[in-house]
């Protein structure tokens, strides 16, 4: 007796059908487990793509605009019986404190008929401000105003060789950035001082100096006059100046006037 045997044709479908669905499965992309591993390859790839001058480049880039915003351009102008006078000079936001900090010496010591101090930002928007609270002895002045960002002074002192970057007004060129180090630590007469390797002419009076936490470290004080042969050299006073000086003005702002113009 002949026994029914099936036809072939159905597995040699089978087979085939399976063959191509085997054919379109996507195979680009990978598992769940896998992902993981592509992805920390491809950081890893484009992490060594980016050269330590792209790195160098990209971090200064950063402090640029961190410090943009917290600089201002200071223009005075003073004016006497027979003449006037006109000083320009660096100035950035103590936000702990609500106030300007610049030098001293760029306000005049003489009491004018008219006093006018313009502060102009990055933005290129000014404003006026009123006269400032000095300290001659210090070279520190203090002006009340109000501002959304600002610095805070650093707490560790620098050393010798410490990255350092400053913005300000050498020779009228406001918001300069500058990216330099601490080169030596002075004494002028009874007071400390950081000579730094940035270039600082007149106009740079005020301007911060920043460590690479973005705190304050100093403040440019000392340049040298237009057609001297040490034109160039800055020295900047340490922030525990700073700090001085804002201790005699909560002491004696609301009694001494001399000092106010």
């Amino acid at each position: 007796m002949n026994m029914f045997r099936p036809r072939r044709w159905p597995n040699a479908f089978c087979k085939t059908f399976l063959i191509f669905l085997s054919a379109c499965r996507p195979s680009s992309f990978p598992s769940a487990s896998e992902r993981p591993i592509q992805e920390e390859r491809t950081l890893l790839a484009e992490a060594k793509e980016r050269s330590p001058l792209q790195e160098a480049e990209s971090t200064r880039k950063a402090f640029l605009s961190f410090t943009r915003p917290r600089v201002g351009w200071l223009r005075i102008r003073a004016v006497y019986r027979y003449q006037e006078s006109r000083i320009e000079g660096s100035a950035w936001y103590w936000k702990d404190h609500g106030v300007w900090v610049t030098c001293a010496h760029l306000f005049p010591q003489e009491q004018p008929r008219q006093l006018e101090i313009e502060l102009w930002d990055a933005a290129g928007e000014c404003r006026m401000l009123a006269p400032p609270w000095r300290d001659d002895s210090l070279d520190v002045a203090f002006l009340r105003d109000t501002q959304g960002v600002g610095f805070t002074l650093s707490e560790a002192s620098p050393e010798i060789g410490d990255w350092c970057f400053t913005m300000g007004a050498p020779l009228g060129l406001s918001f300069s950035f500058q990216e330099g180090y601490l080169v030596a630590q002075r004494q002028v007469g009874r007071h400390p001082y950081y000579q730094l390797s940035v270039w600082a002419a007149p106009g740079s009076s005020g301007s911060p100096v920043l460590n690479r936490t973005g705190q304050l470290m100093g403040m440019i004080t000392e340049v040298a006059e237009l057609g001297s042969s040490e034109l160039g050299i800055a020295f900047a006073i340490p922030a525990t100046r700073i700090q001085q000086a804002y201790e005699r003005y909560l002491t004696f702002a609301l009694y001494d006037t001399a000092r106010a113009n």
